[in-house]
């Protein structure tokens, strides 16, 4: 050692021994096993950093240098001494001072160390030789607080709960390291406490005065309320500074303990962002440690200095080890971002993990930290970073810091996500910045219309740290003010962004780059300027903002004729090039160019736009779509992705487009363009159910897209689903043509005649010259308003049409509107003058009668005929249908003055389809060896609704429903298909009691349920309900009588009732799939079953009920995931009783449903026969005879059919007939053998033995019967 006078003294203390070998950069030191002067002189940090090996003899030290050393016990034993002894001294070194008292301690500290040797000889083990066991000793305090236990007077957790916590925390740590952990393990953390509390506790009880131990216990406190007031530091309720102060101001030094309570708080107060707080608390105490006040002073000079290096050396020469680690910790992310030399914190850096970090990025292999795995999924490059889940554990903060400055660094769309999602609500002013930064990229990138208030956000969220970041050095600063300014240039406020520029920070890259952007805007920079810069700078995007501000396509012209060198270096500009030729109209050089760069620009989609544009010939279509086809296109100009997929969807290439709409997804878009584009790719796949989940979800994101509220409308009204207020209110207030009609459509299925009117006639007059569906749909709601009002008119007034001609014959209408319907007024529409009532008076149009005279438009004409409103708009209508070729006029012919009825005839019968396949399709659907489409698509063919056809199959006597035997699902709940639902109608079943039974029914069946109601009442609440039908050529008449209307009116009335009262789901879902894809499945089944079959299939909890054969045949393919249940099958589900149930068996006989009678349902009976008494029994058995004899007063072809399925549930009882009760079973073969015209004979065969024998009956018999 060199004294101050210049002469070399020898090292003889322990303590200068072990201090110089730290200086000189060792990690290991070996000592005699005798030399026993680690007393309270040594710093106890060193006994932490220094790794010290014990020997007994020379013999040993050779063995050592030989590489023969002790065993990791050993090791483990010599650190758990050292930290032991560390703490120990901690809380009694203002204890103890005597002499005696210190042998006491000097004898104890050498006994506990034999003792510690012993436990880790004892439990030599995998474990205890881990780094799992090493840091968990190291880094949670264990044996601080088992050391505070074994002499605290009051415990707040129970030996048992303490233990079950650090045994849980040791288990995390080994998981976290691969390290097993079970019984064993466990064992080794519950002896060693037990070591800790039995030694330590008998020191403190048996060798501690009085007076001795209530002031270890007060240093005990002072240390509990420093770490408490730290902690509390940290919560949403700070505490003020003052409170930390007054725990240390009576203090002399800290000691290592306190000072490391104190070093971490600075920590964290700097990451945080509470830079005055960390000066004030560090101030405070730096003449309290000497580690304190270097720890302040580097962390200090590196966040604030130009030149760091310095510092970071000096981090070194702080002697505790927690505080230097902690000082590495803390600089780290900050030298990272500045660029800065970190090889010096090797040195510095003692934990294990914190090493390898630093390893790592100083070696720049970032593998040990985190790996990056990059694949390619649909053209897409997909980049998945997993961490190194031990450094996680152990430095969970370091490396989520590390790993969002190494995202920051990728060019990587939407990154700020994924940054987002490592921080996971830590972030502080430091990341903020960095992910602030990447949001706003991901704005300009996202290209929203309009993003204004999301970067309001931001802006406010980064300038919550101006204070901070205007204390630090220029690279903070100048990063800081330039992400400000960007966010502000992007939403074109050039002043607020000009305002924010620091004169001293101006020629400080990144800031001085949208410097150049500002004065771009402003005009105040020159082209030479500019591009020496973006030369000199290499970021050329400076060029494109000078051009796009200066809007002169000569200029881009003859800068790009005279640097095509940039082109390979910056493609926007070839493209900004491409859009000037196109403005001057130099398609040849346009043409020239882009043929001249086709290999580097084949997968830009600029590129390609620009051809297409030139020539959209089929071939350069089908080149365009062969580009597309791996997902590799790419674009340069933001908004191009969108466009990308625009052209794939007017392509139709609904697959393809599929494919880049999936990448945005990927890379974490959520945008209303991306779900607007998956529903026109669901709709162009024909699935407009999912289209129109997708539609609604883009709607919540931007109400006023005229296509998606067009797509909302027309697909809920094809798939029968009900419409939100928010988006019929949305539909008017864009005011289109073809969305009144819509509107006016969603309104006519709810009922409300009055406003579907009042929009059908807005969307009239808004049509242009061309032919608009609107007229056909007043028509239609014309025959809804049934009135038998006679109306006079004397003269013009509200809702009237007046015919007004001028004297050279020129003719015109002027209608008068009581409502606001009109889009203005005056409204010239169909050539004819159209004013609000309002307007009429104001003109002097009201009270003028038939000759009178008015002016319109300064012309004079005189009215010749007045007639009311709908009048005008139904001949209107009707003739621009004739016109156009939607309606066809008829007139009768005249034959010798008299009409000609018969020519006539011939006239309609020419003109109407002939219906002979519609009674065809229906002979064909009861032809039992054909197989059975369903019901809807039978009613197809028919005049009725979908309701009214089900209700016709199931009332007459010439039809049955097709069935087939299956096997009944049984489920928790239950969706009643549209045809089941009617036969529950009408068998009487009340609908209070399918929802008790957890029934449901789809969204689609009330409004089919709303609709064709609508319809009924339209068709038959009239005094004439006729139509004209031709059938083989012939015309007839079929006219419907009282009794009919006032049945399908109750009917229809009363099922809209019944549905009402069910419970409704929805289905988001479409059929698809290889069974379904071959065919267009909602046309078959209809929407309502439609939406009944995907919702089973999605929702396991769910059965359909059924009473058609296609249904059961679905749940029978292997394709399809479909559970079915019959009506009767469920209805005994309902353990309802015998009489209510034979009851609905023979409705539902008695409406076709011939396959009603199940094994289930013979099951049940016989279950039912088996709890009554005699006479009760003999009452079912009355009731279940008439049930099965009233079957013979069926059609033979009904009752032919349902012999066929009686005897095909017989059969599947086999030998579990037997256990049928006997009754049941008798009445049911008996009226099965009548239904067949069979009896059974016995006779005595020839061998002399009883037989049995089949024989038909004769016909007289059968009359006896």
């Amino acid at each position: 050692m060199i004294s101050i006078g210049g002469t070399i003294n020898p090292i003889e203390e322990l303590v200068n021994v072990l201090q110089v070998t730290h200086d000189a950069g060792a990690n290991k030191i070996l000592l005699f096993v005798k030399r026993e002067e680690t007393d309270s002189r040594c710093p106890n940090g060193l006994f932490v950093t220094l790794q010290i090996i014990l020997y007994n003899s020379p013999e040993d030290t050779v063995f050592m240098a030989l590489g023969i050393e002790q065993g990791c016990e050993e090791v483990m034993a010599e650190v758990l001494s050292a930290m032991l002894e560390s703490l120990i001294y901690d809380i009694t070194s203002s204890v103890i001072k005597k002499g005696i008292a210190r042998y006491r301690l000097k004898h104890f500290l050498k006994m506990l160390k034999k003792d510690v040797s012993k436990f880790c000889e004892k439990n030599e083990s995998i474990y205890i030789d881990s780094s799992a066991f090493d840091y968990f000793i190291r880094n949670t305090d264990f044996l601080k607080r088992v050391i505070e236990r074994s002499i605290a007077t009051k415990l707040e957790k129970s030996n048992k709960e303490f233990l079950r916590d650090e045994l849980k925390k040791a288990r995390e740590i080994a998981v976290a390291e691969g390290v097993p952990f079970v019984n064993s393990e466990e064992r080794v953390i519950k002896d060693l406490y037990q070591l800790i509390m039995d030694r330590v506790g008998t020191y403190y009880r048996n060798r501690l005065s009085v007076e001795q131990r209530h002031m270890v216990s007060m240093c005990l406190d002072q240390l509990a309320e420093l770490k408490e007031a730290v902690n509390a530091n940290h919560k949403e309720n700070r505490k003020d500074h003052r409170e930390i102060l007054d725990a240390i101001k009576e203090e002399g030094k800290l000691n290592n303990t306190k000072a490391a309570l104190i070093a971490d708080l600075l920590s964290k107060e700097l990451c945080e962002g509470w830079i005055q707080e960390f000066d004030v608390l560090a101030l405070a105490v730096k003449d309290k440690s000497d580690d304190l006040s270097l720890f302040y002073d580097c962390l200090s000079q590196i966040l604030r200095s130009e030149r760091c290096a310095d510092a970071v050396k000096r981090i070194v020469d702080i002697s505790d080890v927690r505080i230097r680690d902690n000082a590495v910790r803390t600089v780290l992310p900050i030298l990272l971002f500045r660029d800065e030399v970190i090889d010096g914190l090797v040195e510095a850096t003692t934990a294990g993990s914190l090493r390898d970090i630093v390893d790592s990025l100083i070696s720049g292999n970032n593998e040990r930290i985190f790996l990056e795995e990059i694949t390619f999924d649909g053209g897409l490059e997909i980049h998945n970073f997993t961490l190194n889940k031990k450094l996680v554990y152990e430095e969970e903060n370091l490396i989520k810091l590390i790993v969002i400055l190494s995202l920051y660094e990728r060019r990587i769309r939407n990154i700020h996500f994924a940054m987002e999602e490592v921080g996971k609500g830590k972030c502080a002013w430091f990341t903020d910045i960095l992910i602030a930064d990447k949001r706003v990229e991901g704005l300009i990138s996202n290209n929203a219309d309009d993003n204004s208030q999301e970067l309001t956000t931001v802006i406010n969220q980064i300038l919550q740290h101006k204070e901070i970041y205007d204390g630090l050095c220029k690279k903070f600063r100048s990063f800081y003010y330039s992400v400000l300014v960007k966010a502000y240039l992007v939403m074109g406020k050039i002043d607020e962004a000009e305002k924010y520029v620091p004169k001293e920070l101006m020629q400080e890259r990144p800031l001085s780059d949208y410097v150049y952007a500002i004065r771009i805007e402003k005009r105040e920079v020159g082209l030479n300027e500019v591009y020496g810069y973006s030369v000199r700078n290499e970021n050329y995007w400076l060029l494109n903002n000078y051009f796009v501000s200066s809007k002169n396509e000569k200029k881009i012209i003859d800068f790009c004729r005279g640097h095509e060198e940039i082109f390979e270096k910056d493609w926007q500009l070839f493209f900004m090039y491409q859009g000037a030729l196109k403005v001057l109209g130099l398609n040849d050089e346009r043409e020239f160019q882009l043929k001249k760069h086709t290999d580097e620009l084949s997968n830009v989609y600029e590129y390609w736009n620009e051809l297409l544009n030139l020539s959209d010939l089929e071939e350069n279509q089908n080149a365009f779509v062969e580009a597309c086809r791996d997902g590799k296109m790419t674009s340069l100009f933001n908004h191009s992705d969108y466009l990308i997929i625009e052209r794939l969807l007017n392509f139709h290439e609904y697959d393809i487009a599929e494919l880049y709409v999936t990448k945005h997804e990927k890379a974490g878009e959520k945008s209303f363009r991306i779900k607007k584009y998956k529903a026109i790719i669901l709709q162009g796949k024909k699935n407009d159910v999912e289209a129109l989940k997708w539609y609604r979800l883009a709607f919540e994101d931007n109400g006023t897209d005229e296509f998606v509220i067009d797509s909302l409308l027309t697909l809920s009204l094809m798939n029968k689903r009900k419409v939100s207020k928010e988006v019929l209110d949305a539909a008017i207030k864009v005011d289109t043509s073809r969305l009144h009609m819509l509107v006016a459509a969603c309104y006519l299925n709810d009922g409300d005649i009055s406003r579907a009117k009042s929009e059908n006639i807005r969307a009239i007059l808004m049509s242009g010259e061309n032919y608009n569906p609107a007229f056909g749909q007043y028509i239609s709601i014309s025959t809804f308003i049934q009135s038998n009002e006679v109306i006079t008119i004397t003269g013009i007034e509200a809702n009237t049409a007046a015919c007004c001609n001028m004297a050279n014959g020129s003719q015109c209408w002027l209608c008068v509107y009581k409502d606001c319907i009109l889009p203005t007024s005056p409204y010239v529409w169909n050539n004819d003058y159209h004013v609000h009532i309002d307007d009429a008076a104001r003109f002097g149009f009201l009270r003028k009668h038939t000759g009178d005279q008015i002016t319109i438009d300064n012309a004079l004409y005189v009215i010749t005929e007045i007639m009311p409103l709908d009048c005008y708009l139904f001949r209107t209508c009707t003739a621009k249908m004739i016109q156009n070729g939607f309606a066809k006029e008829l007139s009768i012919p005249v034959k010798n003055g008299k009409m000609d009825s018969s020519a006539f005839a011939e006239m309609i019968v020419q003109s109407t389809p002939d219906e002979r396949q519609s009674v065809d399709w229906l002979e064909q659907y009861n032809n039992i060896q054909d197989v059975p489409l369903p019901l809807y698509m039978y009613k197809g063919f028919t005049r009725f609704t979908y309701f009214q056809f089900v209700d016709m199959i199931l009332s007459s006597h010439d039809y049955f429903v097709r069935q087939m035997v299956h096997v009944s699902k049984p489920a928790e709940k239950y969706v009643i298909s549209f045809s089941a639902l009617v036969a529950l109608y009408k068998a009487g079943y009340p609908a209070d009691r399918i929802s008790e039974a957890g029934g449901t029914i789809m969204e689609s069946v009330l409004v089919q349920a709303d609709a064709d109601v609508a319809e009924v009442i339209k068709e038959y609440n009239r005094d004439t309900v006729a139509s004209l039908g031709v059938i083989d050529g012939k015309l007839f008449i079929n006219q419907v009588d009282e009794t009919g209307k006032d049945y399908w009116l109750k009917e229809a009335g009363g099922f809209k009732k019944y549905c009402e009262t069910i419970p409704t789901v929805t289905s988001d879902k479409d059929l698809s799939g290889e069974f379904f894809g071959g065919f267009d499945s909602k046309e078959l089944f209809g929407i309502c079953d439609y939406d009944a079959i995907a919702f089973v299939q999605h929702n396991e909890e769910y059965s359909l009920v059924i009473i058609e054969a296609i249904l059961a045949s679905l749940s029978q393919n292997d394709l399809i995931n479909l559970s079915v249940i019959s009506v009767s099958d469920w209805l005994i589900r309902h353990q309802i009783d015998d009489t209510r149930l034979i009851g609905y068996l023979q409705s539902l006989l008695d409406e076709g449903c011939l396959m009603s009678i199940t094994k289930d349902v013979i099951d049940y009976m016989s279950l039912e026969a088996s709890k009554k008494d005699s006479d009760s029994k003999q009452r079912m058995y009355l009731m279940w005879d008439d049930l099965l004899g009233k079957v013979d007063n069926f059609p033979d072809k009904q009752k032919a059919v349902f012999i066929q399925a009686v005897s095909e549930v017989f059969a599947l009882f086999e030998d579990e007939a037997r256990n049928i009760d006997k009754g049941i079973l008798h009445i049911l073969t008996t009226n099965i053998l009548l239904l067949r015209k069979q009896k059974i004979e016995m006779f005595i065969d020839a061998s002399g033995c009883l037989s049995f024998s089949l024989v038909n009956i004769e016909s007289e018999e059968l009359e006896d019967k």
